[in-house]
Formats: C-alpha cells, sequence, structure tokens
C-alpha cells in the first residue's frame, strides 16, 4: 500500500496536469513523496521496542493510501493554482526553485493528513487505517458466505456484460 500511496498520487498529478498551463504545473514526485509521508503518518504505529508496527502498511492499507493520495494531489492543486509557493530569482536554476515552490504545497499536505490522524486517534482512539478496517468489516464478513460470494460474481457477470 506504501507504493500504492505513491503511484495512484502520480497517476492524479498527470491527469491534473494536463488541466493546467505548462508553465504551472504541479510536481508528480513531490505529489508522490508527500503521499507516502502522509499514509505512513495515517497507517503506521509506534512500536513499544522502537520503530513501528506495519500491520496496515499493507493490503489492509490500501484505502487509507489512496484517501493519502487524493488529499495531497488536491492539496497541491488549490496551492499551485492559488501561487501559494515560493519564488525565488530568476538566476535560481530551475531544479533548485523547484524544491521551494514544491515546500508549501509538501508541508500543508503532510500536517493535513496527520492532522486528521490526531483527530481520529484522539476520538476513535486507533489509526485512520485501522479505523477504515473496522467500517468496512462487516462489508467484507458478508462477502465470505455463499450470498455473499454470489452477489459478487453476479455483478461481476452483469457489469462484464453491460460494458
Amino acid at each position: 500500500a506504501f507504493f500504492v500511496g505513491g503511484t495512484t498520487a502520480k497517476a492524479l498529478t498527470d491527469s491534473m496536469n494536463r488541466d493546467l498551463p505548462a508553465t504551472n504545473q504541479i510536481n508528480f514526485l513531490s505529489t508522490m513523496l508527500a503521499s507516502m509521508v502522509g499514509f505512513l503518518l495515517m497507517a503506521a504505529e509506534p512500536a513499544k521496542e522502537g520503530g513501528f508496527l506495519t500491520a496496515f502498511t499493507g493490503t489492509k492499507g490500501l484505502l487509507t493510501a489512496f484517501i493519502a493520495a487524493f488529499v495531497t494531489v488536491n492539496v497541491y492543486k488549490v496551492c499551485v493554482k492559488n501561487n501559494v509557493t515560493i519564488r525565488m530569482p530568476e538566476e535560481v536554476p530551475p531544479n533548485i526553485s523547484q524544491v521551494f515552490k514544491d515546500l508549501i504545497p509538501f508541508t500543508v499536505a503532510v500536517v493535513l493528513l496527520y492532522g486528521f490522524e490526531l483527530i481520529v486517534k484522539g476520538t476513535l482512539g486507533v489509526t485512520v487505517a485501522e479505523s477504515i478496517g473496522t467500517l468496512l468489516a462487516p462489508l467484507f464478513s458478508a462477502a465470505d458466505g455463499y450470498l455473499g460470494i454470489t452477489l459478487i460474481f453476479g455483478a461481476y457477470a452483469f457489469f462484464w456484460f453491460v460494458g
């Protein structure tokens, strides 16, 4: 799920860059990194012995990775469209200038995702990834029976037929 957040952020960034002028594009590397950092903040819990627990950094954390990617790319879009960036003089090389241009959107995205994590953890006592898993647990358990599997494959066949 860690890399899914990054690749989803890249795909969303590329999609949004089609609508933006060529001179004012969103940096996909920065959105990928911000999405992955935000995902780690929302999915990984600190371990007692040091390090962090990785229970929700695998497939259990996919929805959290998607949320991190969507939030990150939209924060970048708002910041880039409204020119909420640090401007450097023309003499500064473009690759150095890009780092400063991405600094404010990166910070806002990571702080927003971490703030959401703190609110959920303070309210429910669990991480965002664990709360999403708890919220969707009845849906997953319903799909374990014969009726659930029949509905899933019936919907699969119907959507295949419809196209």
